[in-house]
């Protein structure tokens, strides 16, 4: 049995850990404080040569701040767009060198997984990264593992979108995100991977609406400072 701790409440369930080591700690976040008017939006897959500057060209006009979970891969060939992310005050975090799924490989090549990230995010940005996002999510139970032994706050969401299907529209994903959105929720997004136009056009209504509601944009990092 597992502790989970969210928001300042502890929530038990069952996981199976094949490994002589200790179990998880439960350092893995689904969403904010309850209590407080937060929205985070997150973005995985990049950093996306073509979306990339899009979104970030967004988020700087109505001056919102987000979280990138970067692909270690595509890093070195985008080290500019790593650098603006930083510049611009966006939260940078690790997920993965190439989306590899914890089950089949083994614990060497998630820690090399892991450690060529960081080493590319912090060459690139000038920042040390904590934040972590096991693709494919909790289900890659691995990654997670590894993680928190590496002192990583692992970083889930409360919001799937569903913008990893080309067929949903952007008023598909804006009538999600106005329904479902409550305070702390984290709101998984994309901006590497096929085309994302979908996304880019759904952003800015997305900004204006939530605002409209009353909610602030933060990262993951003052969401975790407000828990």
């Amino acid at each position: 049995m597992v502790a989970l701790i969210v928001a300042g409440a502890t929530v038990y369930y069952s996981i199976t850990i094949v490994s002589e080591r200790s179990p998880l700690t439960g350092r893995l976040l689904w969403h904010g404080n309850r209590r407080l008017p937060e929205i985070a939006l997150t973005f995985d897959d990049g950093p996306n040569s073509k979306s990339t500057p899009k979104v970030l060209d967004i988020l700087k006009r109505y001056n919102v701040k987000a979280t990138f979970f970067v692909l270690g891969k595509y890093v070195e060939k985008n080290k500019d767009i790593i650098a603006r992310e930083a510049l611009e005050g966006h939260d940078i975090g690790n997920h993965t060198f190439n989306h590899a799924k914890g089950s089949l490989v083994d614990q060497d090549k998630i820690n090399r997984e892991l450690a060529k990230t960081s080493d590319l995010i912090r060459k690139y940005s000038g920042k040390e990264s904590n934040l972590f996002r096991p693709p494919f999510g909790y289900e890659n139970w691995r990654f997670l593992y590894e993680a928190e032994l590496l002192d990583y706050a692992v970083i889930l969401w409360s919001l799937d979108v569903g913008d990893w299907d080309q067929k949903k529209s952007s008023k598909e994903m804006i009538a999600k995100i106005m329904k479902r959105s409550k305070n702390g929720t984290i709101i998984l997004l994309h901006d590497g991977g096929t085309s994302r136009e979908a996304v880019i056009e759904a952003l800015p209504k997305v900004i204006k609406g939530l605002r409209a509601k009353g909610f602030k944009f933060v990262t993951i990092d003052e969401m975790i400072a407000h828990l």
